[in-house]
């Protein structure tokens, strides 16, 4: 079976669904307590994120990765540096895409 992407509204409804699926509950909330800086950051600076997950779905279901997502206006320049690095650790890949950002990418 191939990955999928599956958008979520909410953490709880992500949460919720991932481990009605099979995975197990501490994994997902470690990759979503990560997410979720992400997203309050986003909250606050006045956008719209929602929770994405790329997943093979088989029982339990395989999380290849995490992420945040937008609806309407996407953040640009120093509002998207600000949610790349609003959680409290900040992963590998935001440091790489807030440095492509200082060099000028537009996301």
């Amino acid at each position: 079976m191939g990955a999928e992407n599956v958008r979520f509204r909410s953490y709880d409804h992500c949460l919720d669904t991932l481990v009605r699926m099979g995975a197990d509950r501490l994994d997902v909330e470690n990759l979503l307590g990560h997410e979720r800086g992400h997203y309050e950051k986003a909250v606050e600076l006045g956008f719209k994120p929602i929770y994405g997950i790329w997943l093979v779905p088989d029982f339990p279901p395989l999380i290849l990765a995490g992420y945040i997502d937008f609806e309407g206006a996407v953040p640009q320049g120093q509002d998207m540096i600000d949610i790349l690095m609003a959680p409290t650790v900040s992963g590998e890949d935001d440091i790489k895409l807030v440095k492509r950002i200082e060099n000028g990418y537009q996301c």
